[in-house]
């Protein structure tokens, strides 16, 4: 499974098989065969893959907001797969492809998760043995990364050409907030979202005809740094209004970060955790490792749950944006006048620059 920071290799073997498929494993990452026929029938894979998901709006709106970051950034090089970012008949391409493994599946720079009835020495003497042959040290580095979000940039305001999306806007704000930490300030944030109760975001919103339905997402961006992404069902009110959305959710953030009254108390949040970690026992063993890996992404200890002993106030204040008016205000339009296309994933889009978002309406 390919992620935006990670790729997570999976396993599921018999007990007595567990030696052997970690050596297979470790084959994989060590030595892979990169045969170049095989490679230039894996890109036609992934290019079929990518031609299938153009139409995708979700895929289309990734892309239009990787146009709207520096050109630099990891972020801004969402492509997945399109065969022109792919030259398998390149020398050079596959010389880099075989040179890829051997920079960054090194020893510190991955994580292994095992389940399995043996003991934990047992299990612990297994990967030891097994895993030896991959080299040891740092990762290599791939130099230094422009900021996601440059100071001097305010808010940015996307259009897209989605005639089927009109009545679906998102904001997004560029959050620091180390891996350890998202887990925590996701669960928060869709917990609040759910109420509707005067105070709470979707009952602000709804008392102004704006919008029914709030969803949050974080999207990793790199090692300290997310987007903070609000996904929006409009009303008919709310359409046309969005730069009007966007300074009440901004001002919703900036007073849930400090406001005791719109987080949850203590013993709510510590039913919340409880509730999260049944969830995930309940999952199917794959399933639950993929989502603790995800967690995983930084040396040191692991736990399942890092964020359960964190208090809800200091979850809230490090999911306020350092800046409310550093964001991308994104909806879409049946027509645009004036428009570019994004290279991947093509959709047009529009986008204009402004100073601030407007004051905050009252009801």
């Amino acid at each position: 499974r390919t992620l935006a920071l990670q790729t997570l290799y999976f396993l599921e073997m018999p007990a007595a098989e567990l030696s052997p498929a970690l050596a297979a494993l470790c084959g994989l990452l060590a030595s892979p065969l990169f045969v170049a026929e095989r490679v230039r029938r894996e890109v036609e894979v992934l290019d079929a893959e990518y031609q299938a998901r153009c139409a995708d709006a979700a895929q289309q709106l990734l892309g239009a907001i990787a146009a709207q970051l520096p050109p630099g950034h990891p972020m801004s090089r969402f492509h997945a797969g399109a065969r022109d970012t792919l030259p398998a008949h390149s020398p050079e391409f596959l010389a880099a492809l075989r040179a890829w493994p051997a920079r960054h599946y090194c020893g510190r720079n991955l994580r292994l998760l095992i389940s399995g009835p043996q003991s934990l020495d047992a299990l612990e003497r297994c990967a030891r043995e097994s895993l030896g042959a991959l080299p040891a040290g740092p990762a290599a580095g791939d130099g230094a990364w422009p900021a996601l979000w440059p100071a001097e940039q305010r808010v940015v305001e996307l259009a897209l050409l989605q005639p089927h999306s009109v009545r679906r806007m998102s904001l997004w704000w560029p959050l620091q907030l180390a891996p350890a930490g998202q887990g925590g300030v996701l669960a928060l944030l869709r917990q609040a979202v759910q109420h509707t109760a005067r105070g709470s975001l979707p009952g602000e919103l709804r008392a102004r005809g704006w919008a029914q339905r709030v969803a949050v997402e974080l999207q990793p961006a790199d090692a300290g740094t997310t987007m903070l992404v609000l996904q929006l069902d409009l009303l008919d009110g709310g359409v046309g209004r969005e730069r009007e959305i966007a300074a009440l959710c901004a001002d919703w953030l900036a007073r849930f970060a400090t406001d005791r009254r719109l987080q949850p108390d203590a013993p709510e949040w510590r039913a919340l955790c409880r509730e999260q970690a049944w969830r995930e026992c309940e999952m199917a063993p794959l399933e639950r490792a993929a989502l603790w890996v995800e967690r995983w992404q930084a040396p040191g200890d692991w736990q399942p749950w890092p964020w359960h002993a964190a208090a809800p106030a200091a979850l809230a204040a490090a999911a306020a944006p350092a800046d409310p008016q550093q964001l991308i205000v994104q909806y879409a339009r049946a027509e645009l006048a004036q428009s570019e296309i994004t290279p991947w994933f093509p959709v047009r889009w529009q986008a204009r620059r402004h100073a601030a978002l407007p004051a905050p309406a009252e009801v």
